[in-house]
């Protein structure tokens, strides 16, 4: 709930990312935009290169970043390049929207972003090399263990669990298979980075004068008690800012201890 607090609230107050191929726009005000759709390929490395040096180059704002995410995948190693890049900044998100997928290599990009928010579809399959030249097994297989060790040092870097790794290996790579819900909640990619996540609890049981329990136990509450934005169904600016504002409120109340239930 809160995740998608966040995520909503950012696309509401700052307006929302364009659709196009790769393309970004900043603003003079405190986000960046950038849609991500189609084929990843290492042109869309240096475009999120660029991207970088624009926010790097904004200070002192230190825009955060909101990416769209709409693509079935692609090479591999550009789309790990790309959530290296996301995550050396100071504040990313990444969005999957209702009508929008992030299968295959995409997977890596939604890894990179601090925050998350999945309405779409995310697919998953056993990567494979982007190879066809004729080869022996034993340089098929150190090509393999190679890009396998690429992966799972990405992900661990990430802070997402090896099982999924374990996942994409039992799909064959002419497949994909749809992750459900509970199934982006295991391997961590419908929320937040729990780096993140734990240095944004610190920051918010400071600023409402809590102790880091206090605070975690009013979450608690809040997640039970305020009205969730879980999906929304409209798509009208208006009326969710007005369920974003009746949240925000409700979070509120239960952090100040004005809600008690």
């Amino acid at each position: 709930m809160l995740r998608i607090l966040v995520a909503i609230g950012l696309i509401i107050l700052f307006g929302s990312p364009t659709r196009a191929d790769t393309r970004s726009h900043c603003g003079d005000g405190n986000v960046c935009d950038a849609t991500l759709e189609g084929t990843i390929s290492n042109s869309d490395v240096l475009a999120f290169r660029e991207i970088a040096k624009k926010i790097a180059s904004n200070q002192p704002s230190n825009p955060a970043l909101i990416i769209t995410l709409n693509s079935k995948g692609g090479d591999i190693k550009s789309a790990i390049e790309i959530g290296k890049i996301i995550r050396r900044l100071p504040k990313s998100a990444a969005l999957v929207g209702r009508d929008d997928t992030c299968f295959s290599a995409c997977v890596f990009v939604l890894a990179g972003a601090v925050l998350r928010s999945v309405s779409g579809k995310v697919g998953i399959h056993r990567p494979y090399t982007a190879t066809n030249e004729q080869q022996n097994f034993q340089t098929r297989q150190q090509e393999f263990t190679v890009l396998s060790r690429t992966i799972r040092d990405f992900l661990e870097s990430m802070n997402l669990p090896s099982s999924l790794y374990d996942e994409m290996m039992q799909i064959p790579p002419q497949a994909t298979k749809v992750l459900s819900d509970a199934e982006l909640g295991r391997f961590g990619l419908d929320r937040n980075d729990p780096v993140y996540q734990d240095l944004i609890d610190s920051d918010n049981a400071r600023g409402y004068g809590l102790t880091k329990a206090e605070y975690l136990a009013r979450k608690a509450r809040a997640f039970s008690s305020c009205p969730s934005l879980n999906a929304p169904s409209s798509k009208n600016i208006e009326e969710l800012r007005q369920a974003y504002e009746r949240e925000r409120k409700c979070l509120e109340e239960v952090m100040t201890g004005v809600r008690q239930n």
